[in-house]
């Protein structure tokens, strides 16, 4: 499953532009899914490192790590960067790069609770950063997927004292501690000149279910028409059944499957005797993603960040509802860390968001399975003049029936009117 990078003439005329502008400035440029967000960050980076420019490449997780890198050694690989030097190119997840920094002064990266090694005090790497305690030694600094960096992090950045272009979507938030679009602007400069305004991954069909859970008017719109995503209700065994199916029905097409974290290890167990392989993400301890395959590949919610398939599989969907964000911490004056609560209202966006996150990674068809009516399926269900989903959850292989029998996989692929 190599990253889906386009040629540079097949860039359109705005993600020319947004690729010109000058890198001796920093900008913060926002963009919906599928608007080649991740694509020209890589891009950018890539004319950099062309001038003979140092650059750090920095992104929230170590999926979107990888899969960068399987892009990077595609490009390498290429005549056209034949004379680039790919190792002024460096890619790193934020926690580990500045792991590796503190390294190189032979000290540790200052922390806000001595018993959490990833609750990094950005304030005070600004501090050493301002201080010259440490430096980045790089020409500029790229960063992807910027709403879910800390607000302190993008400000550490700034004294750097280094270019930099970020790239950002408002409406992609999955952690508690984020940033903006309108303080990555107020810290780091100028915002882009120019709208990316087309979804080049998702169909309109995919795009007009995302809408109900995204929060302004300003969404990327689709030229690329395709199925309606559809939504089987039917119990876990059945759904095990329907993930092979859709596979089966689909090859040669990438899949990437969603899954809550707890239900990761049942999910697998269910999954082991099949003819399929499956690659799954648990946790940085158990990382067995090759992005180079055309496996199916099982990621959390936490873990699809930045990522795109062709198929998208969201099982359990109504289970979704159940998720809580990262509590978010406060620090006292007197160094006490002071967890704070998080109410229904925040609750409800930060599970909005994720399904916002997971039905956006689908290029083409998008499947959801679910056993119950949770909220999130009855406000799809409630949306009306349009056609955002196909329901299926009857024994009449009905759309939008409001029954609540289940029915097995076998049930509803043997009617004329179900699209296998």
């Amino acid at each position: 499953m190599a990253f889906k990078l386009p040629n540079w003439s097949e860039l359109s005329k705005v993600q020319r532009e947004t690729l010109e502008l000058d890198t001796g400035k920093s900008w913060v440029i926002p963009g919906s899914p599928g608007t080649g967000k991740s694509v020209l960050a890589l891009y950018r980076a890539v004319e950099l490192i062309g001038k003979r420019k140092k650059v750090l490449f920095l992104v929230y997780n170590k999926n979107l790590q990888r899969y960068l890198e399987s892009a990077r050694k595609y490009l390498d690989s290429q005549p056209r960067y034949k004379n680039y030097a790919f190792e002024n190119l460096e890619i790193r997840t934020y926690h580990s790069y500045f792991h590796r920094v503190y390294g190189n002064y032979r000290t540790r990266v200052p922390l806000i609770d001595p018993n959490n090694g990833y609750s990094y005090d950005f304030a005070q790497i600004e501090r050493d950063l301002v201080d010259g305690r440490v430096r980045i030694n790089k020409d500029h600094i790229i960063v992807d997927e910027a709403q879910d960096f800390p607000e302190s992090l993008i400000k550490a950045l700034k004294a750097a004292d280094k270019p930099v272009t970020c790239f950002i979507d408002d409406n992609q938030k999955i952690t508690s501690e984020t940033t903006n679009y309108h303080l990555a602007l107020s810290v780091l400069g100028d915002g882009s000149p120019y709208f990316l305004d087309t979804n080049y991954r998702n169909t309109e069909q995919i795009v007009e279910l995302s809408k109900i859970f995204y929060d302004d008017d300003n969404l990327a719109t689709s030229k690329r028409s395709g199925d309606i995503p559809e939504f089987y209700r039917m119990n876990h065994e059945d759904q095990i059944e329907g993930i092979l199916n859709v596979i089966d029905n689909h090859p040669g097409k990438t899949v990437g499957i969603f899954v809550e974290r707890r239900r990761m290890s049942r999910l697998s167990r269910n999954l082991e005797n099949s003819v399929v392989d499956f690659e799954y993400y648990f946790t940085n301890r158990r990382f067995s993603i090759d992005f180079e395959s055309d496996n199916p590949k099982v990621f959390t919610p936490q873990t699809m960040k930045g990522l795109e398939f062709d198929i998208v599989i969201i099982p359990y969907f109504d289970e979704w509802d159940e998720f809580m964000p990262r509590v978010p911490e406060k620090r006292l004056e007197n160094g006490r860390i002071l967890l704070q609560s998080v109410d229904a209202a925040v609750r409800t966006r930060f599970i909005e968001k994720s399904i916002y996150v997971g039905i956006t990674r689908a290029g083409d068809n998008l499947y959801c399975f679910y056993e119950r009516d949770s909220d999130t399926v009855k406000k799809i269900k409630q949306v009306k003049g349009a056609s955002i989903a196909t329901f299926y959850d009857s024994d009449e292989d009905s759309p939008e029936t409001e029954s609540d029998t289940r029915v097995s996989w076998s049930d509803l692929t043997s009617g004329d009117d179900v699209p296998y």
